[in-house]
């Protein structure tokens, strides 16, 4: 018994040590991270026959296309949103491209756009029409005011020829000055222009509109007024009278005169508008109910914008009538120095006082030493 209980007395700190080495196996063990599981290596796809190998593209090379475009208005493209080009116009215009559909974005000078989807056929050409001219411009209150400012005054001009052709009726033989005919003929040229013009500027609000559709009635009342004065005019010099038809003519004609005025409430419209009065003429502010322009001069004349040289209404009393100029007198010069309007006059007196004028009158150059006092 005592050699037993010795035994198991000996062999207690090996068996203590055996069992801490095996716990801490245990714990080594448990706080181990896993083995990382690997997977199955995907097979190779076995290429089918006839296939390009990896890498290379499988599309073949793009056919190329020409577009043949012709815009009825000088604009510039892009295709795609990246190519631009420039086209004239009426000018067919090559554009290279590939064979598909392509996005075509046209802006006019104007501001006029047009997208539409073309489709180039490869090998050829494809026509293009771009037909910009049936689109209507941007609305721009600025631009529109401006030409309404423009076809006023050469509707207003017509009132200035109609007082000048009525001063001249009764006096002999004045049909025979063949530049009143021209005079006519240019007022009527320039208010037609300016119509064109007009036209192409829609009103962007209500009370512009109403302006806008005065001024397209009166405008073509004017082309009336015109023809008819110079069908007067042609029969008289015909007749070498007045008596008769001519006057006839001359009465319906003065009677369309009579109706050339703009409704107020279009003329607040107007007047209220800064572009509208900046883009007016000085010698033309007076004709809406503005007040004169600073630079202005009161010479006790008037005179159409249309023909600006020449004088159409001598106020008796006036500055210019004490002058000795007439209706019909036609400006050339001042001082040596090229007058191209009444206006230009007008400041040259303003600045100097004086001048040496060089004037026009039934065909025939005179020249008049002038002064004028503004007090």
């Amino acid at each position: 018994m005592s050699i037993m209980r010795r035994r198991l007395t000996c062999s207690r700190p090996a068996v203590l040590a055996l069992a801490a080495v095996l716990a801490g196996a245990f714990v080594a063990e448990a706080q181990a991270p896993p083995p990382p599981i690997k997977k199955p290596k995907a097979p190779t796809p076995t290429p089918r026959a006839g296939a390009r190998p990896q890498g290379q593209s499988s599309a073949p090379s793009a056919t190329r296309a020409t577009l043949l475009i012709n815009a009825d208005l000088n604009c510039t493209i892009t295709i795609d949103g990246e190519a631009r080009h420039r086209v004239p116009a009426n000018k067919p215009t090559k554009v290279e491209v590939s064979a598909g559909e392509h996005l075509l974005v046209a802006l006019s000078d104007d501001g006029r756009q047009l997208q539409q989807v073309v489709k180039a056929q490869g090998g050829g050409n494809t026509v293009v029409p771009l037909e910009l001219l049936k689109l209507a411009r941007p609305i721009d209150p600025k631009e529109f005011d401006r030409h309404a400012a423009a076809l006023f005054t050469s509707i207003s001009d017509l009132k200035v020829m109609g007082s000048f052709i009525d001063g001249l009726w009764k006096r002999s033989f004045f049909f025979h000055d063949r530049g009143i005919t021209a005079a006519f003929h240019t007022a009527k040229q320039v208010l037609t222009r300016d119509l064109e013009e007009f036209q192409k500027y829609p009103a962007p609000d209500a009370a512009r509109k109403k302006v806008s559709d005065e001024l397209a009635r009166l405008a073509p009342e004017g082309q009336k007024y015109v023809d008819l004065i110079t069908q007067a005019i042609t029969a008289a010099q015909s007749a070498n009278s007045v008596i008769g038809e001519p006057t006839n003519q001359f009465g319906q004609a003065q009677a369309i005169l009579a109706t050339l005025n703009m409704p107020n409430d279009c003329k607040q419209t107007m007047k209220e508008s800064a572009d509208f009065t900046a883009a007016l003429h000085p010698d033309a502010r007076g004709r809406i109910g503005l007040p004169p322009d600073n630079r202005d001069v009161r010479l006790g004349a008037d005179y159409a914008q249309s023909v600006p040289q020449m004088f159409a209404v001598i106020d008796k009393g006036g500055a210019a009538d004490s002058m000795g100029f007439k209706p019909g007198d036609r400006i050339i010069s001042a001082d040596g120095r090229p007058l191209g309007s009444i206006w230009d006059l007008k400041l040259a007196l303003r600045q100097a006082g004086r001048a040496s004028v060089v004037y026009e009158r039934n065909g025939k150059q005179e020249k008049k030493d002038v002064r004028f006092s503004a007090s």
